[in-house]
């Protein structure tokens, strides 16, 4: 569709929604609920206010693509695509049969209402980033038809409407509804309830629109009255009306779910020693007990947070960033504080320590997503940069990676390996004994359909991830091009402009363009731990004294004024990385890296009589860095490598550690070597792991045996 068709279509969407307001039973302007100052809000964080989602634009590089390709790609991919098709798990389809705008049941998923309520926060996110018509068109359309079909007690459910989620209509759900009788307030209403509250939360902070706030304040509280319980994605919805309310019946909910045993871990979450369970349960849970922490300032909750998220870090993610690699499990038994906890059968989880295969590996893309949210969330309550690092580990490599470049096509799954004799399926359906779940391409239309919300949700997240403002001043989180203006919580407003081409060079100007403080304040620059080498970092030219900690932020305290000049130089080498020797799939391996960016090298990239189970890296190889415009423009890494058809992966091709690092440099135990008969160098590329699978090749491989 030309730029002209698509701005005449938007117009004309937005001018029948216009005249249909009335008759769906909204006004025509925006309504704007009546919103309490949050007073309650979580204080005992260390960043406590959230950062306006309007405050900054990325003007270049890698993350000005990425927004690019979620507005015009991605999101009218799935919003005018995908979601409007019958054969997706979820679709808004739904909503137009409940709000009786077109004939037909209940489709798809149970939770469909909430993935849709998911992709209308992005589109909340973005017309608060770079408003357009196409943006609020839809965002008013959906809002009349989502008030259109709210019940009297609050309830905004599509297949209860649709008289298909009842004990007398739903039979194929009556799992999803709670024992002695057809009560519509349970099961998948978790999700819908929480979605619906954190679109409407999204849009409120966005663009001052209140109209779906009261409708998701309505349908928590009739929730809350039926159920009174704080599961699943509820944690998106009672933390923070709580916060705007005071209401303490919602503190006390949450405070009953923290003491509570907790399903999916086993122990209660601030006994709990590590992380278990199916991703999204698990995240949503831990995004749960962090807000509540934030409330509350538990300090038993804060250490326990800090061990599972220390434990995870360190012994169950992939060198990606990715999480929950395994398909179907059992959660071991348990013995905490004396009490055991039997074991459990799961699926789509968070396994045991280092187990972390790559071909088989699920990595579900909703919960890269989410466990990436939880980070950032950790970081807010703590101030820690390691927090920060994961988010940006995640949002440089299987965040992106789950969606295709140039389609609005997802990933349900993220191995993270295919080589020809990986079992995959190449479409949906039940053809795949790995279930269509694993395919070798991202799909247009999923059977389950959860994951192209929260992925465009998370890239939108972006925006107000790179940078916080708290009493102490400016956290700078997320290096490259973009502009920011921000109201500095201790008075007088900022205005920064950031040049980089981060990821792909570690050199970063900040200029403060306009500084109305006349008190000094921090600026807090993050250190990234995959940071090897000297860090530079300079004011007004002249040099900072002091070595910078990595993983860290270092703070530059001064009284600002306009027009002073940061400027920040993170070396950028090739490094080969290794892994725990637990880690069963890495051994005798190395992967490489540069910055925060994992390579993975493609069929594409190899010559084409050579499959990539033969490629090997040998000690002393050289990979430099090529930008290319390839790809939506990456840094390649080009060299030469050994293809040999004999040659085993061995821990002894590697120097071993000791040290207990999941992930460290390698050090090999030779230099060049002779060559084997057989064996011959080949010129090789390698891409980054998120821009994977968008050629020619179905193969890819990140882990790469040594010669």
């Amino acid at each position: 569709m030309t730029d002209t068709k698509r701005d005449l279509t938007c117009w004309c969407w937005a001018a029948l929604w216009f005249l249909l307001l009335p008759c769906l039973g909204i006004p025509k302007a925006h309504a704007t609920a009546p919103v309490s100052p949050t007073a309650n809000a979580p204080t005992h964080a260390k960043i406590s206010g959230d950062m306006p989602i309007d405050a900054v634009k990325w003007t270049g590089g890698f993350w000005q693509d990425r927004m690019q390709r979620l507005r015009n790609i991605h999101l009218p991919g799935v919003l005018d695509g995908s979601f409007m098709s019958v054969e997706n798990g979820s679709t808004f389809l739904n909503l137009l049969r409940a709000a009786k705008l077109e004939k037909g049941g209940a489709q798809g998923s149970t939770w469909s209402d909430g993935d849709c309520y998911l992709v209308l926060d992005t589109v909340a996110r973005l017309q608060a980033y770079q408003p357009d018509a196409y943006l609020k068109a839809a965002l008013d359309r959906w809002l009349a038809i989502i008030a259109r079909i709210q019940l009297e007690d609050g309830l905004v459910d599509s297949w209860t409407v649709l008289g298909e989620f009842d004990a007398t209509h739903g039979k194929p759900w009556r799992w999803q509804i709670k024992k002695g009788g057809g009560d519509g307030f349970h099961g998948a209403l978790h999700y819908n309830t929480g979605s619906l509250y954190a679109f409407a939360s999204t849009l409120q902070r966005a663009t001052g629109d209140g109209r779906a706030l009261a409708v998701a304040d309505k349908a928590v509280r009739g929730f809350m009255a039926r159920n009174n319980t704080v599961a699943g994605p509820m944690q998106w919805a009672v933390p923070e009306l709580y916060a705007r309310t005071g209401d303490a019946g919602l503190l006390e909910a949450l405070r009953r779910a923290s003491a509570g045993q907790n399903s999916v871990f086993g122990p209660p979450v601030r006994q709990a020693e590590e992380i278990f369970g199916h991703n999204t349960q698990a995240a949503h849970t831990l995004l749960r007990e962090t807000a509540y922490c934030g409330l509350t300032g538990d300090k038993d909750l804060l250490s326990a947070l800090q061990r599972l998220a220390s434990n995870q870090l360190t012994k169950k993610t992939f060198i990606t960033g990715a999480v929950a690699p395994v398909h179907r499990g059992r959660r071991p038994e348990q013995v905490v504080g004396g009490k055991t906890y039997p074991g459990a059968d799961y699926n789509e989880a968070v396994g045991p320590a280092y187990e972390l295969p790559n071909d088989s590996a699920y990595c579900e893309s909703c919960g890269q997503c989410l466990f990436a949210e939880w980070y950032y969330r950790l970081f807010r309550l703590t101030g820690e940069a390691a927090y920060m690092d994961a988010v940006e580990r995640a949002l440089y490599n299987t965040v992106p990676g789950c969606a295709d470049l140039d389609r609005p096509h997802f990933f349900y799954c993220n191995p993270q390996e295919q080589l020809t004799g990986s079992q995959r399926s190449h479409a949906n359906g039940p053809e795949s004994k790995w279930e269509a779940h694993y395919t070798w391409r991202r799909q247009f239309t999923k059977q389950a359909a959860c994951c192209p919300p929260k992925v465009m949700r998370a890239l939108a997240m972006s925006v107000e991830m790179a940078y916080n403002v708290n009493r102490e001043g400016l956290w700078v989180n997320l290096y490259g091009d973009n502009t920011t203006r921000v109201t500095l919580p201790a008075g007088g407003r900022l205005a920064c402009q950031q040049a980089s081409a981060y990821p792909w060079d570690g050199k970063v100007r900040l200029v403060l363009q306009q500084v109305e403080s006349e008190k000094p304040f921090g600026v807090f620059l993050r250190i990234p731990g995959w940071v090897k080498g000297p860090v530079r970092i300079a004011v007004n030219g002249q040099t900072v004294a002091g070595v910078p900690s990595r993983s860290a932020y270092h703070p530059l305290q001064r009284n600002w004024k306009s027009g002073d000049v940061v400027e920040l130089e993170l070396p950028m080498p090739v490094c080969y990385m290794a892994a725990h020797p637990a880690v069963a799939d890495a051994r005798g391996k190395v992967a490489v890296m540069r910055g925060p960016m994992v390579y993975c090298i493609e069929g594409d990239d190899v010559p084409a009589d050579i499959a990539l189970e033969h490629i090997r890296v040998p000690g002393g190889a050289e990979l430099k860095p090529a930008f290319t415009k390839e790809l939506g423009g990456v840094m390649k890494l080009t060299g030469t490598l050994i293809c040999s058809t004999n040659a085993p992966a061995t821990g002894a091709k590697l120097i071993r550690d000791e040290a207990t690092a999941l992930y460290r440099e390698a050090r090999f135990a030779e230099g060049a070597q002779t060559l084997s008969q057989g064996d011959h160098r080949v010129s090789v590329s390698m891409v980054p792991y998120y821009a994977r699978l968008n050629r020619k090749s179905d193969c890819f491989r990140i882990w790469l045996p040594v010669y």
